[in-house]
């Protein structure tokens, strides 16, 4: 199966690592009065693992590029998950290891906010319609830009640059369905993988195509030797949503008229 403008050399490769970046902030995101589609629990919290059902005949989550009992295109997927995302806005946590990185984006992208962690090296990134800004912390020195639009493109922000990576590498079979907040999800199951040895992976997807949860850990091989690596993805929140003006928003404005 199938995997913005630089501030110089140091800072492309930190947007490189954005697949397997990691947060520990937390963002608060406000709900207007129209409600949410789905609020789940704490973000910090562990889910419980998913009680399964078998599928029944008639099918009552189909999600795109899933069909004969596997993912047979994940394109047609992730494609399905990035578009639904950006119609609802949401809120979304990504982690590799214990570093983690919240995403949070309002329909259509009108605002969002990156929010990596302490032990993440990517710059903190906010915008509105009008503005975007980055902050940047290395060696104690704090520094601030005005990158383009989406410096931190929708595929990022939605973990589908690393989900493309790990479905591609293996076969997902479907395993019953799960509830995932209100609705069921399919449950797709690593069956093995071409590229990285060790895989477990799991993935919960409903109908519409939102892969409301994903964890994998697998071992892959680099110049230092073998590594094992965890990967996690979780829908916190669907819906309308606000997304809070950071408190380092004043000082970059300032800083870079």
């Amino acid at each position: 199966m199938r995997s913005p403008q630089p501030w110089g050399v140091a800072l492309i490769a930190v947007v490189v690592v954005v697949v397997l970046a990691g947060c520990a902030t937390t963002v608060r995101v406000e709900t207007p009065q129209s409600p949410s589609v789905e609020v789940e629990s704490s973000p910090e919290a562990t889910p419980a693992s998913p009680t399964r059902t078998a599928t029944p005949e008639t099918d009552p989550v189909a999600p795109p590029g899933v069909a004969n009992g596997t993912l047979e295109n994940e394109t047609a997927l992730l494609a399905a998950h990035v578009a639904s995302l950006r119609a609802t806005g949401y809120r979304l946590e990504t982690a590799t290891g214990d570093s983690r990185t919240t995403y949070v984006a309002a329909s259509n992208y009108s605002s969002f906010r990156v929010a990596p962690g302490p032990n993440a090296s990517r710059p903190a990134v906010w915008a509105n319609e009008t503005t975007t800004l980055a902050r940047l912390v290395r060696d104690g020195e704090t520094v601030y830009r005005r990158p383009p639009r989406f410096w931190a493109s929708p595929a990022q922000m939605t973990g589908a640059d690393a989900l493309r990576v790990l479905f591609d590498a293996g076969t997902y079979a479907r395993d019953g369905t799960a509830r995932c907040g209100e609705r069921r999800c399919a449950v797709l199951v690593a069956t093995d993988s071409t590229r990285f040895r060790n895989v477990t992976a799991e993935a919960l997807v409903d109908g519409s195509g939102v892969v409301r949860r994903f964890r994998a850990t697998y071992t892959r091989s680099g110049d230092d030797g073998a590594a094992t690596v965890e990967y996690r993805l979780r829908v916190t929140r669907l819906g309308n949503v606000t997304v809070e003006r950071p408190p380092w928003v004043a000082a970059a404005l300032a800083r870079t008229g």
